[in-house]
């Protein structure tokens, strides 16, 4: 067989130039390469000898083309693989940084808020593997790539490819454990044929355990003392070697720990809204006990000038439990859970009333088309795709049953309406809006002119003019479910609008009874203030707002006779949050993300007369700022 340094450059010549050894592992050996035609450097792992004996070329590589079908944020991905002269090799982007492993040697002790970040996004990584039915079978620290600030799981199906080519026997005369004893679960150590996806939550748990203790939780002076300890032996409890991990994290990391795997979490789908609510134990909010500071005054912000760095939509699960009297809540978010994914923009998240789909629009700016699909995040279903125009502000019928949205036929609107299963569009009504809002009897919707607020019946046969308040416009508004007021923002109308959809200029809440009457401001200042959302009683509004800095999600309660009863409580902090959408029972909320930039430029100052001051973003073109953005998703028990 192949052995030496010189046969391996020789067998990747013209493909691969091999510069170095980075290092070592139970079951290969990697190297640091230069990839001949991209470019680029790559890891290039290659098998143990003995062990590509064992398997053959042939079912590896079958087995192992299951891991260049994993592509996820916190998985590394796999370039290449392949035979030559008898050497069994697979190629990873070469990433700076230390592995996990490194890491502990250097610092032994992690500090717990990133202990449980870095387990997260591991846990992410393996919720998407386990629902491509893939297990790892090998988690420990050594197979953690930190890129940055994030956690990259590698040799995805490797040790599975190993397992499926040769079988058991065949790993044990070659002399390789699958796995590593240090982290392996009671069922892979007495060679159950039956090991599923819960072993890779009980390595999970082993690691978390060392991230926070400085040491693991099973230890012996041999490898089969360590497997009969994992059977047999309980762990002690983590808070026994560091006083300053909760009782939640411990519970948590213990239940990974059990022996049985009927005991463990069930799947890291389940897992992995536990950590999420962990990352910020009292929901990333300002305490219900507390209220933020006054904004200051500030000049006026208005900077179409933006590079727009979107995240995309997002579900929060969340609790609001009253505590004082009707008009006072407090909340805490238990999950926080991307769902979107797709490299452009994606805005405007509208939940359906049983908050199990979400619509948005994504697609180039300019040119957004309508998407659906379920809150887990997945089929997402294009409704628009063929419909001219770009499309915004998607909203959902009472019912449930269709989707409405804005089409943008240049100088000219159009509300439209679609089926939640697709089909041909219908229109619904004419008349400029940015986001629609309809009664909840299903009989009235909002129209807005440029400054003034009216109501339409849907059968088209009523309107009524509720307030024209010339100079300031109006937009996104949100009728509370008992029909009783209708929220809508003022000025800043440029949040809702395509071009400029960075726009963070002051703006405010204003409340207004449907039945007419004067308009009360909820919420402004200095301040943008934007996207209302009523929660289900009525009596509260969720809002966007930068007042302290980031924009973030505040909570405001309002009087039963619609002005405001309190100060607005921050809900979220650092979330960067565009608009938002709330579920009919009010337990889960979606929002979209991003953050936004002023462009810089170089400008030569020549020696002798004037500097140009022609450069502007104040259209687009010349300024051609990009767009990408995901929809996350919030929700609450109880």
């Amino acid at each position: 067989m192949p052995s030496s340094l010189d046969d391996l450059r020789a067998a990747l010549a013209g493909r691969y130039e091999i510069e170095s050894e980075l290092g070592q592992g139970g079951m290969a050996t990697v190297y640091l390469a230069d990839d001949l035609r991209h470019e680029r450097k790559v890891a290039v792992k290659v098998l143990r000898p003995d062990l590509a004996a064992a398997l053959g070329a042939e079912r590896f590589l079958r087995e192992i083309k299951i891991a260049a079908n994993l592509t996820h944020p916190h998985i590394l991905p796999l370039h290449d693989s392949g035979e030559a002269e008898g050497f069994l090799y697979y190629v990873m982007p070469y990433i700076k940084g230390d592995t996990l492993r490194q890491r502990i040697e250097k610092e032994v002790e992690l500090p717990v808020a990133e202990t449980v970040r870095v387990i997260r996004e591991v846990v992410d990584a393996l919720a998407f593997a386990h629902s491509q039915g893939v297990v790892h079978r090998d988690i420990k620290p050594d197979n953690i790539m930190l890129s940055g600030r994030h956690a990259m799981v590698m040799d995805f199906g490797v040790a599975k490819a190993v397992s499926e080519a040769t079988g058991r026997n065949a790993i044990t005369t070659a002399g390789v454990a699958l796995g590593t004893p240090t982290y392996m679960a009671p069922e892979q150590a007495t060679a159950d044929p039956h090991v599923d996806h819960r072993a890779d939550i009980y390595a999970v748990g082993v690691m978390a355990y060392e991230l926070l203790a400085g040491r693991t939780p099973f230890q012996g002076a041999t490898p089969q003392a360590v497997l009969a300890a994992h059977v047999t032996e309980e762990a002690e409890p983590v808070s026994k070697h560091r006083d300053h991990v909760s009782g939640e994290l411990e519970a948590l990391v213990m239940k990974c720990l059990a022996k049985r795997p009927a005991d463990r979490w069930q799947s890291a789908d389940e897992l992995l809204p536990q950590l999420e609510a962990l990352l910020t134990p009292s929901g990333g909010m300002t305490p219900a006990t507390t209220r933020p500071l006054t904004a200051l005054a500030t000049t006026r912000r208005n900077w179409p000038k933006v590079a727009l760095s979107v995240t995309g939509v997002v579900l929060l699960g969340w609790l609001a439990t009253n505590v004082i009297g009707e008009d006072q809540l407090t909340v805490t978010v238990l999950s926080n859970r991307q769902v979107t994914r797709a490299s452009g923009l994606e805005i405007d998240p509208a939940i359906s009333p049983d908050g199990r789909e979400v619509a948005y629009v994504a697609g180039p700016l300019g040119r957004t088309k309508v998407f659906l699909q379920d809150t887990e995040g997945r089929n997402p279903f294009p409704l628009s795709a063929d419909v001219e125009g770009s499309h915004r502000g998607t909203t959902w019928t009472p019912d449930g049953r269709r989707i409405v949205f804005t089409q943008e036929l240049g100088a000219r609107n159009r509300v439209v309406t679609v089926s939640r299963t697709g089909g041909q569009v219908e229109a619904f009504t004419t008349g400029h809006t940015s986001r629609l809002a309809i009664s909840p009897d299903n009989e009235w919707i909002v129209r807005l002119g440029t400054t003034s607020i009216s109501l339409s019946s849907i059968a088209g046969d009523s309107t009524i003019v509720l307030t024209d308040r010339p100079g300031f416009l109006v937009h996104s508004p949100a009728w509370s479910p008992d029909g009783a007021f209708i929220a809508y923002v003022e000025n800043n109308p440029n949040w809702t609008t395509t071009r400029q959809l960075g726009n963070a200029a002051p703006s405010q809440i204003r409340v207004i009874p449907a039945r007419g009457g004067e308009p009360v401001q909820i919420a402004g200042g200095g301040s943008m203030n934007v996207s209302p959302v009523w929660l289900p009683d009525g009596r509260h509004l969720l809002f966007i707002s930068d007042r302290e800095g980031s924009r973030d999600i505040y909570l405001q309660p309002v009087s039963s006779s619609g002005v405001n009863a309190g100060d607005a409580i921050r809900v979220t902090t650092g979330v960067g949050a565009h608009s938002l959408s709330i579920s009919s029972d009010g337990r889960t909320v979606a929002y979209s993300a991003f953050s936004f930039s002023r462009n810089i430029f170089k400008l030569p100052i020549p020696a002798s007369g004037s500097i140009s001051n022609n450069m502007t973003c104040g259209t687009f073109p010349p300024c051609r700022p990009t767009s990408t953005s995901t929809i996350s998703m919030w929700s609450r028990r109880g």
